[in-house]
């Protein structure tokens, strides 16, 4: 895939578009593959608290890649955090997600479901996915994708960022000042559907 940077007079602003039948398309195939052995394995007790509450993920915890969809004009990313640790622990609310190492959260939550905590042991997989501009929409060009992890309730972030390498090797992606990413949540096949679909 290959992403396409077009310039507006006067602004700057890089912009893109994806056509309804793009949309269809996608939407057909990818939330077929999340019934695999990702999605299949993580039902019981998913997106819920326990009472013995677990450590937060922090950057020593979890590696983090993004992915997109050939057909998607790379209008939505789907991210991937798996335990590589030797604990539990748990990937509270969304990830805290910068652009070009801003120092700043510039990316708020989407409104899907709402996922208490994605508790994960050694080896398990949580998601998230980001919808990175509308269709029609301005956009900017950003060549770096940062994200931080957030504590239990209050706590603010915990641990350091890490660097989220764009996927398939592409130099810069676009997005809107609408830029949005769902909660942590176990089940693939949600995230899948829910953000495609935005």
């Amino acid at each position: 895939m290959h992403a396409v940077r077009t310039t507006r007079t006067r602004t700057h602003w890089k912009t893109c578009a994806l056509g309804a039948a793009a949309v269809a398309a996608l939407l057909a195939g990818p939330v077929g593959e999340a019934s695999g052995a990702d999605a299949g394995t993580t039902a019981a007790g998913q997106g819920k608290s326990s009472p013995r509450r677990a450590l937060p993920c922090t950057d020593q915890d979890v590696s983090v890649s993004a992915r997109a969809e050939a057909r998607d004009s790379l209008r939505h990313l789907v991210l991937t955090a798996v335990n590589t640790g030797g604990r539990t622990c748990t990937l509270y609310a969304y990830p805290l997600v910068r652009f070009d190492q801003g120092s700043y959260d510039e990316v708020g939550p989407l409104e899907s479901n709402y996922k208490a905590v994605a508790t994960l042991a050694p080896g398990q997989k949580a998601y998230a996915g980001m919808r990175l501009f509308r269709a029609g929409e301005e956009t900017r060009a950003v060549e770096t994708l940062t994200l931080g992890f957030q504590g239990a309730g209050s706590a603010g972030e915990v641990g350091s960022p890490i660097d989220v390498p764009l996927p398939g090797g592409v130099p810069f992606v676009n997005v809107d000042a609408g830029v949005g990413v769902t909660y942590w949540d176990r089940n693939l096949k949600s995230v899948y559907a829910y953000t495609f679909a935005t």
